[in-house]
């Protein structure tokens, strides 16, 4: 059985990393590696897998639709395809017509990221472009381990530099120094195989709490409200990182190096967000939207609240939405859009709302014409739409919103206990006025207690109107 799976990354330059490291990467019978190279569809997989052999004491393998992974394989997905994990095999995808990176860096670790969670370690080496920020955002959320090569080593620093700015990378490393970190990784893993159970099941609750005590102390923040299995996660990639075993010696160096707490807590946050996640739940959100301008008086407000905001994407979008709407439909409200996080480091690259060609290529050009300026390499949100939103370190359970007409909560119910999504659901309704918008992540099901209180407007799009 598999118990670690690598993803690897290149583009332009990625030959020479991999040539680096494939030779110091060593049999250890519990994991195996995957490689996306961004080759032309018509480019010489074969040429490369060759190259790769040579250097490699692992075994090489150009890999077929649908083969099954080994462990001390290395398998290189060839020209033409995407590939994605899918238990424990390798699946062939061709890709869409307009893709440019094949094979998908993203796509190959998206499928890492929710087929083995913290058991994922995705790296990105040289390359020009972006493919595989994305992908590395999805493993960190998940608890795996990210990692890039330090972009003054490679030949081209695109894709490094893109990962990195994510602010979702463990670790920037010269690509010499990869294969050594992998195998301490691989090795405190083995170690700790025997008591993941217990990291889980037989830790000492009172060590959990106490670090949770010491976090809510420092900033405020309960984590005792949070799911435990997702706490337990992060705890364990941060551990691994470190290169730590076991729960008490973490809590230990905690009491030695204080600062780790502010670490640890950011490391706890989920803070991931981009510009109309869900496109057709948008599309559907719009409809209500307009309904309800439609329904209101010249001047009147409109007011919005965006409940774990993160770092601004999904606020922004919504305020493109409504803005579009009043200037399609020739109506002048008063646009007031409250948007709240815990997570400091996010809200403070919201309030600056500057983003990535990355964030924004899958908006329209229009869009982003109107309600974007290119400036010192980023798009910088307009501001009018700054002017609309008002960012705040707020924890959700304390809030005294009113009179809201949406409320959009996504992908952020999910970490939290049932007991604490009941409490939250209850702050939405006192919160929304009657007929109010609830609109929620994909990934929720916490129908019981929404069908206490709201309607369900669309179910795909997780849409719900307030009884």
């Amino acid at each position: 059985m598999i118990k670690k799976i690598i993803g690897l990354g290149a583009s332009a330059g990625g030959i020479e990393a991999l040539v680096a490291i494939t030779p110091h990467l060593r049999k250890n019978g519990k994991s195996c590696y995957v490689l996306a190279q961004h080759i032309a569809s018509n480019g010489h997989t074969e040429l490369i897998a060759r190259i790769l052999k040579r250097e490699s004491k692992l075994k090489v393998v150009l890999a077929e639709d649908n083969i099954e992974l080994q462990v001390d394989h290395i398998y290189l997905i060839p020209s033409g395809f995407n590939g994605v994990v899918k238990d424990e095999r390798l699946q062939l995808i061709k890709p869409k017509a307009d893709c440019l990176s094949k094979p998908s860096i993203n796509a190959l670790f998206n499928s890492l990221a929710c087929e083995y969670k913290d058991k994922a370690i995705g790296v990105i080496l040289s390359g020009t472009g972006s493919d595989g920020a994305l992908g590395c955002v999805k493993i960190k959320d998940y608890g795996g381990i990210t990692i890039a090569q330090d972009p003054t080593s490679a030949i081209f620093d695109g894709m490094p530099n893109a990962a990195i700015n994510t602010g979702k990378i463990d670790h920037v490393l010269n690509e010499k120094d990869i294969p050594s970190f992998i195998a301490n990784i691989l090795n405190i893993s083995s170690k700790n195989n025997n008591v993941e159970s217990e990291l889980i099941t037989a830790y000492d609750p009172k060590d959990l709490e106490s670090l949770f005590e010491r976090i809510k102390k420092l900033s405020g923040v309960d984590f005792g409200l949070y799911r435990v299995d997702t706490i337990i996660r992060r705890l364990k990639s941060r551990m691994s990182i470190l290169e730590i075993e076991g729960v008490p010696n973490y809590l230990e160096f905690i009491k030695n190096s204080p600062e780790e707490l502010k670490k640890i807590q950011d490391n706890f946050f989920v803070s991931f967000s981009y510009f109309f996640r869900d496109q057709s739940a948008f599309i559907a959100l719009e409809l209500l939207i307009v309904d309800r301008l439609l329904n209101k008086k010249e001047g009147e407000a409109f007011r919005v609240w965006v409940a774990g905001c993160a770092s601004g994407e999904e606020a922004y979008s919504i305020a493109i939405v409504i803005s579009e709407c009043l200037k399609k439909y020739k109506k002048s409200l008063a646009l007031e859009i409250i948007c709240t996080d815990l997570n400091e480091v996010a809200l403070h690259r919201a309030k600056i709302g500057s983003y990535s060609e990355l964030a924004i290529k899958k908006m329209p050009s229009s869009i982003v014409s109107e309600y974007f300026y290119f400036i010192n390499g980023n798009f910088q949100v307009v501001q009018k739409l700054k002017d609309y939103c008002r960012f705040e370190n707020q924890n959700v359970l304390d809030s005294a919103n009113e009179n809201l007409d949406l409320i959009t909560c996504r992908n952020l119910l999910i970490y939290m206990k049932r007991t604490t999504q009941n409490k939250i659901i209850l702050i939405f309704k006192r919160s929304l006025i009657a007929n109010g918008i609830l609109f929620l992540g994909q990934s929720e099901k916490i129908e019981y207690e929404l069908e206490k209180h709201f309607e369900v407007y669309d179910y795909d799009s997780k849409l719900y109107i307030r009884k």
